[in-house]
């Protein structure tokens, strides 16, 4: 199998509650972040990515469904596909759907299904929680356009949200796309 031939496809949450993990603080003095109160807003990123690093990617409000599934195989992954090209995802119901998957096969490409409980198999996994690492710095992020503002992003603000969220996806296909400088 060719290595090139290989699409890893994965999805991933961000909630309007992402923080650090982690913060420093004087000793004895608690770390403090903020998050907002009330309804907590869910934006899912799909997304699959290939040797080279392309990738096909789509942001949504909310969780994955069958449906949006379907909506993201259709209008962004199979214009993408290559005939020989192997689709390797998880175990997710929305995943097998019979018309999603005949959505793919009629592109030329294969699907593979990764075992149940398996997560370290799918190297979209270490991109996602890069990406999110980025989100979280991003959201505790008290300088806004060099004013001491601290910027919102509560459930009012879905724009805005949805904006960051692309603004970060491209700095990271950014920085990844990049050449490494040798020694």
């Amino acid at each position: 199998m060719d290595p090139a031939k290989l699409i890893f496809l994965d999805e991933s949450g961000a909630k309007t509650n992402l923080t650090r993990l982690c913060g420093r603080a004087l000793k004895g003095q608690r770390v403090h972040a903020h998050t907002p109160h009330g309804r907590w807003q869910t934006t899912t990123m799909m997304s699959s990515i290939r040797l080279d690093g392309t990738t096909a990617c789509m942001a949504l409000e909310g969780t994955t469904d069958t449906e949006s599934f379907r909506a993201y195989v259709e209008a962004v992954l199979v214009p993408t596909l290559r005939a020989g090209d192997l689709v390797v995802m998880d175990n997710l119901s929305p995943h097998k759907s019979d018309p999603t998957l005949a959505l793919i096969t009629q592109a030329g490409a294969k699907v593979l299904f990764l075992p149940a409980y398996s997560p370290d198999l799918n190297p979209i996994e270490k991109m996602w929680s890069k990406v999110k690492a980025l989100l979280r710095a991003r959201s505790s992020d008290t300088r806004r356009f060099g004013q001491g503002h601290r910027p919102s992003l509560g459930p009012s603000d879905r724009p805005r949200r949805a904006r960051l969220v692309c603004f970060v996806w491209l700095q990271f296909l950014l920085n990844r796309s990049r050449p490494q400088m040798s020694k």
